[in-house]
């Protein structure tokens, strides 16, 4: 966990000084299309992105991304369906 806490850190720091570095260009009133800018730009959003994708929490349920699809499944086969569902349904109330 220290690894990745360091990571983290590291990663903060370089958004920083991508940031600053941004910052500092267009207070030099550099036009959005100069090359120089574009990289500062994109170096900021890939240092972004890599700490989304580093602190982004760790899916434990198996079945959370296919729940949905279970769902789907299981009123198309009739394992359970919502009352009346048929007529427009009634909330809370469920028919298995």
């Amino acid at each position: 966990e220290t690894m990745s806490a360091t990571s983290v850190a590291d990663l903060q720091a370089k958004i920083k000084e991508a940031g600053d570095k941004v910052k500092a260009l267009k207070v030099e009133k550099k036009p959005k299309d100069d090359p120089e800018l574009v990289a500062a730009v994109a170096e900021l959003n890939k240092c972004k992105a890599d700490l989304t994708e580093l602190t982004k929490p760790v899916e434990t349920n198996p079945f959370a991304k296919c729940r949905s699809e279970l769902e789907d499944i299981t009123k198309r086969r009739f394992f359970y369906r919502p009352a009346f569902d048929i007529y427009g349904g009634t909330a809370g109330l469920f028919t298995y």
